[in-house]
């Protein structure tokens, strides 16, 4: 478990992260393990993240013999909101991220966050 470095294939330059991580918080759908992914601005829009996301749940599901995963955002991440779905992860709710301080720009009163899960072949 944890974010893994992506790199660049020809020149190994770090690009971003993605991997699997338990989320230390509660909700609805908890206890989960969530799949998480940052690329900087330069790499993203290339498909990068999807090709990286596709592996970690590839390993998730076979590897680590997961039944499911979840990832979070706010409505506004449309990018992130595209791949999820792009990934075959399903809506299941929305939820107030207990994590955010009260005055935070993604506070629950300004946006509740979106669930969504994928479920591993049985």
């Amino acid at each position: 478990m944890g974010l893994w470095a992506i790199e660049e294939r020809e020149s190994g330059v770090l690009i971003g992260l993605c991997g699997l991580e338990h989320i230390p918080w509660q909700a609805f759908f908890t206890p989960a393990v969530e799949i998480g992914w940052r690329l900087s601005a330069p790499w993203q829009g290339k498909g990068l993240a999807r090709e990286a996301a596709e592996t970690v749940l590839t390993f998730g599901f076979d590897s680590l013999g997961l039944s499911r995963v979840v990832s979070v955002t706010t409505p506004a991440n449309k990018a992130s909101w595209g791949l999820m779905e792009r990934l075959g992860m399903q809506k299941i709710g929305e939820f107030d991220h207990p994590g955010l301080p009260e005055r935070h720009p993604l506070a629950p009163s300004t946006w509740p966050m979106k669930a969504l899960r994928r479920v591993g072949a049985t």
